[in-house]
């Protein structure tokens, strides 16, 4: 079971990443650089780039390679962490962590292509963003979630 339990992280990465992709694709495809698209009155897909972080932060001269740097450990201490103690995770925690990786693999590949990250999903009242995003967020959510149902608090425990 706990192969497979692998498997369904490997195969959100995969689908995260690739979601991703696509979806930046048509963006630069159909919407120029610094435009926007309405879609509902509270909703506009607009086209920019953030050399930063979240909502822009780091946005500095010499950030990007750091950046980088951290994402990639991020990934490779996930892919870790998956391995070394997938006997103690749940299937909910494996796509957790699918998501949270495929999400930073997702903004690493703009960095790496395009020295920033294509955002695209403008609600008007918040920084805009994308589906990488999304997924790095609800990721770190529900695995906070799981391991407060597990555990009975949202500390970290040894396991």
């Amino acid at each position: 079971m706990k192969k497979f339990s692998k498997k369904i992280f490997y195969l959100t990465v995969v689908s995260v990443f690739f979601s991703d992709r696509l979806l930046k694709f048509f963006i630069n495809i159909k919407i120029p650089e610094n435009s926007s698209i309405k879609i509902f009155s509270f909703l506009y897909i607009t086209n920019i780039r953030n050399k930063g972080i979240v909502w822009g932060f780091f946005n500095k001269e010499g950030a990007e390679s750091i950046i980088i740097l951290f994402s990639i450990i991020a990934v490779l201490l996930i892919i870790i962490f998956i391995h070394k103690i997938s006997h103690a995770l749940s299937e909910l925690e494996f796509i957790s962590l699918g998501l949270i990786a495929g999400g930073i693999l997702g903004n690493l590949f703009d960095r790496i292509r395009y020295h920033a990250v294509i955002d695209y999903i403008n609600l008007r009242v918040w920084p805009v963003f994308n589906l990488a995003d999304c997924c790095i967020v609800i990721g770190v959510c529900l695995y906070i979630l799981q391991a407060w149902r597990k555990n009975g608090t949202c500390t970290v425990q040894n396991r």
